[in-house]
């Protein structure tokens, strides 16, 4: 059977969209945990979720580094065997620390959730953050960042993100020599004052019996409860719109990031003009895409994307691009730009899209751990679950004069932040 690929595909957008529901309680030290449940799900994701981010450090680099060392030791165990236990037990960790947020995703077999729950315990409740490991970390971090300042797609970034949040803790920098200012009394203060109760959020996903809430409870509700510091509230000045050319003589491309700071996903907006963004840059198929690689072979790669913070967003435009032609290629985004403020997207682009950005968003909630992601993103904005199947409404029935008008709220080439590194 042939196949004409000249006409569109018959649209498929689904009406609804099952959520499998979840369970909410507090451990006995009080930390909210929310259980998602599923018993042909063996093994057993635990995240724990802390505001401990870069937000609140008095030391450039020390929430990175804090969540870097958690495991490197406690009173009772070395690193080694800390880590012996887990490989042991078939357990598998991953941390991160952002912005707001510090955070350890866990997964374990359930048969071993008693043995591995002890050490995580353990480690949360008396972490000592040995000298020689953290000497070891901070290193790895200054080469790791060292190398990182030589992209010119780094900096193109970290610039645009001081200019955007200008004297604020989003946009502040950090450098190599930031971690040599670091001790290990920073790091245990670190610690003891945001790696307790009341800045923690736990979850946990698969197959969840009443054996499995007694050993949360008995284990992460030891967590110490602390008197919580008084937390600085920082304004956020208006952020500088301005053209920036950073040189980089042994440059073989130049990085180009345009764009402007927005609000948060709790914004009404936000999910409209999420799929504005789709259509201008947000897929391989998208205007960007066609105009500035395909069409025109300005750069290999370029995308627009929208980033939700607690107290903030931004949303930006990034390309790497040959060096003698980056005018150009910043001539065609603006352009690009304006077309949408001035030209309504037409229906066919805009069913395409939408189908596009509804099956991602399924995809989304293909599987318990993937859905256990959505009910962590809505939770740290305080949002229900529903959000998504609003989200999912809003995409179905959003019309081209909306966008329209969005783009021309929050496109105009005039209200952008512009970076040129190369």
């Amino acid at each position: 059977m042939s196949v004409d690929y000249s006409q569109q595909p018959t649209s498929y957008l689904l009406p609804t969209l099952n959520i499998l529901p979840s369970e909410m309680s507090c451990l006995k030290n009080g930390i909210p945990i929310l259980y998602l449940h599923n018993e042909n799900q063996r093994i057993i994701r635990l995240d724990i979720r802390l505001k401990a981010g870069s937000f609140f450090q008095n030391k450039n680099g020390i929430a990175t580094i804090v969540a870097k060392a958690l495991f490197e030791g406690t009173t009772q165990h070395k690193r080694s065997e800390i880590f012996a236990i887990m490989d042991y037990q078939g357990a598998y960790m991953e941390s991160s620390s952002g912005k707001d947020f510090a955070s350890f995703s866990i997964y374990m077999p359930k048969q071993a959730i008693k043995e591995v729950l002890t050490v995580v315990s353990e480690v949360f409740t008396s972490a000592i953050f040995p000298e020689e490991e953290l000497l070891l970390i901070k290193e790895q971090q200054k080469q790791s960042l060292t190398v990182n300042l030589e992209k010119t797609s780094v900096v193109a970034f970290r610039t645009f993100t001081q200019q955007i949040f200008p004297q604020h803790p989003y946009g502040t920098l950090i450098y190599p020599d930031d971690y040599d200012a670091i001790n290990r009394d920073d790091v245990l203060a670190f610690f003891h004052n945001f790696y307790q109760a009341a800045h923690c959020r736990i979850f946990v996903a698969g197959e969840i019996n009443d054996e499995v809430k007694e050993l949360l409870n008995n284990s992460l509700g030891n967590i110490p409860v602390r008197n919580t510091l008084d937390i600085k509230q920082y304004s956020l000045p208006e952020p500088k719109t301005e053209k920036i050319k950073i040189p980089k003589q042994d440059a073989m491309q130049a990085s180009i990031c345009i764009g402007k700071r927005l609000f948060t996903r709790q914004h009404a907006d936000w999910e409209k003009l999420n799929l504005l963004n789709m259509v201008l840059g947000g897929y391989f198929g998208s205007r960007l895409m066609s105009e500035v690689r395909e069409k025109k072979g300005l750069a290999y790669g370029i995308h627009s994307q929208m980033k939700s913070y607690q107290v903030s967003g931004a949303f930006y435009i990034s390309a790497d691009v040959n060096s003698n032609k980056t005018e150009e290629a910043i001539e065609a985004v603006y352009h690009i730009l304006t077309d949408l403020q001035h030209t309504a997207i037409d229906k066919k682009e805009l069913t395409l899209v939408k189908n596009y950005y509804y099956g991602v968003l399924l995809r989304y909630f293909d599987g318990i751990f993937p859905l256990l992601d959505r009910y962590i993103e809505v939770n740290d904005y305080d949002l229900p679950i529903d959000y998504w199947l609003d989200f999912l409404e809003t995409i179905k029935n959003t019309e081209a004069d909306e966008l329209q008008a969005l783009a021309q709220t929050y496109f105009q080439p005039e209200s952008m932040t512009e970076i040129i590194v190369g």
